[in-house]
């Protein structure tokens, strides 16, 4: 929803009063970049197809005990901040 509160306002900044779902579209694209937006689940950027650019992915296991871990990191949480690739984390899940 911020992504698309965020598209409606640089669709209308050209001084429309309304705008259609290919202004919607192309103005999603301009939220790349250093214009990135911070969403709850990490940053919010598409690519010039509209795609998610860097989105946060959890790499999740179960141990043998049934119990979840977080294994590794991909992609960036903070708008704008380091892109995390492949960050390890220790995990009971390895084998050893």
């Amino acid at each position: 929803m911020l992504a698309l509160l965020n598209a409606s306002k640089i669709a209308l900044a050209k001084g429309k009063k309304q705008f259609t779902s290919v202004d919607l579209q192309q103005a999603l694209t301009k939220i790349t970049g250093t214009h990135a937006i911070q969403g709850v689940s990490g940053q919010i950027a598409f690519d010039s197809n509209g795609n998610p650019i860097s989105k946060l992915v959890l790499v999740l296991c179960v141990d043998q005990d049934g119990h979840i871990h977080l294994d590794e990191v991909h992609g960036r949480f903070v708008a704008r901040g380091p892109v995390e690739n492949r960050v390890h984390l220790s995990s009971e899940c390895r084998a050893s």
